[in-house]
């Protein structure tokens, strides 16, 4: 027998998972928090059936987060060629600066993430293979990164 049961949290949203749909993240974190977990007064919560409401989001004050959202505004993309422009404006003119792909960039760390990955056999490897359970594209140390600051991006943007 399966009881549902109505609980409210707050949950910590990282920065660059703001581009995703609120709605995903929240279902993910909450499943993340409470899947496969004994909660007191309820007993063993197998996962989130619905998210009944959604109040308002904020930022604690010395959290370091914040909310950038896409590129500099000055920006285009050219899918013909599959780069990447940014138009950066001095006093004399604009350049182009071109962000190609398989060049070197310079980034900063915004967030790591490791995956604890426990080692599998083979035979068990077959088995989810059989049942298409098993999931090997996943990373088990992920680094986020942004260029988004003065001084990153492609190594000969800054070269000169």
């Amino acid at each position: 027998m399966f009881v549902l049961c109505c609980m409210k949290d707050t949950i910590r949203i990282k920065p660059h998972l703001f581009r995703l749909d609120i709605h995903y993240v929240i279902e993910e974190q909450l499943n993340k928090k409470f899947a496969n977990k004994v909660v007191h007064n309820v007993g063993l919560c197998i996962g989130v059936y619905d998210i009944l409401s959604i109040s308002d989001s904020y930022v604690l004050p010395g959290d370091g987060s914040s909310f950038t959202s896409g590129y500099p505004a000055e920006d285009r993309s050219d899918y013909e060629e599959q780069l990447w422009l940014w138009e950066y404006q001095t006093e004399n003119r604009i350049h182009d600066l071109f962000m190609d792909v398989n060049k070197e960039v310079r980034f900063r760390v915004v967030d790591h993430i490791f995956a604890d990955s426990a080692p599998v056999s083979d035979t068990a490897q077959k088995e989810d293979n059989e049942n298409e359970s098993y999931d090997c594209s996943k990373s088990p140390y992920t680094i986020i990164g942004t260029i988004n600051h003065p001084g990153l991006g492609l190594v000969t943007w800054w070269n000169n």
